[in-house]
C-alpha cells in the first residue's frame, strides 16, 4: 500500500515476504549442513539418472572438485525410484532425479526444466531442421523411453505426439539415454 508518507506491504505481500525469507533461510541452512557433513566425512555419495551423466555431472563435478578437492565422490547410476529408496535408507547423500519424486519425506529442489529434443541420425531427412513437430515424426522409426525408467518423460513425450494426432513407429524401448543415443547412431530416430 502506498500513501503520501510511506510505502507498506499488503497483508498478502507480508505473507509472501515471510515465506520467501523462510525458504532462503532453509536453503542456506541446507547448504551449511551439507558443507559441514562433507567436511567431516570427506565423502559424498551421489545418485543420478543416466541423463545427468551427459548433461549435468560434467558441469557440476569439476566445480565441486575445485572447492572440495579432498572429498571422495561416489557416483551411482540409478532410476529415480531407486534413488528415493537409497536416500530414505541413508545410502545416498544427494540424488539427481527426474520428476515425479514420490517420497513426501524427501526434500527436493528443481534445478531446471529440460526442453524436448529430437535426436536423429546425421543422414536422416529431418536432421538439419531447426525445429521438428510431432507431425513430422508421424510414422518415423522411433526409440521410446521406458516409462519404468524415465519418470515423467514417457508421458510427456506421449502427450506431445497426441497433441498433433501423430504416431511414430516405435521400434525399440530404451532404458537410458546412452542406450538411446547408441540406437540413434544405428539409424533409429528418438526423442
Amino acid at each position: 500500500m502506498r500513501d503520501k508518507r510511506k510505502v507498506a506491504l499488503t497483508a498478502a505481500g507480508e505473507c509472501f515476504l515471510q515465506d520467501a525469507l523462510a525458504i532462503l533461510e532453509q536453503a542456506e541452512n541446507a547448504k551449511l549442513r551439507a558443507r559441514k557433513i562433507v567436511q567431516e566425512d570427506r565423502q559424498l555419495t551421489i545418485g543420478f539418472v543416466p541423463s545427468a551423466e551427459v548433461n549435468l555431472l560434467p558441469k557440476v563435478l569439476p566445480m565441486f572438485r575445485l572447492r572440495q578437492p579432498d572429498t571422495l565422490i561416489e557416483l551411482v547410476s540409478l532410476i529415480t525410484t531407486q534413488q528415493e529408496e537409497k536416500i530414505r535408507r541413508g545410502e545416498l547423500d544427494v540424488g539427481l532425479m527426474r520428476h515425479p519424486v514420490y517420497s513426501p519425506e524427501i526434500d527436493y529442489l528443481e534445478l531446471f526444466d529440460e526442453p524436448l529434443v529430437v535426436v536423429l541420425p546425421v543422414d536422416h531427412p529431418l536432421a538439419h531442421e531447426k525445429e521438428i513437430t510431432a507431425a513430422q515424426l508421424d510414422g518415423v522409426n522411433f526409440v521410446s523411453t521406458d516409462p519404468a525408467y524415465s519418470g515423467s518423460l514417457a508421458p510427456i513425450v506421449k502427450a506431445w505426439f497426441a497433441q498433433e494426432n501423430s504416431q511414430p513407429n516405435i521400434v525399440q524401448v530404451a532404458t537410458n539415454i546412452l542406450v538411446t543415443m547408441n540406437l540413434v547412431g544405428m539409424g533409429w530416430a528418438s526423442l
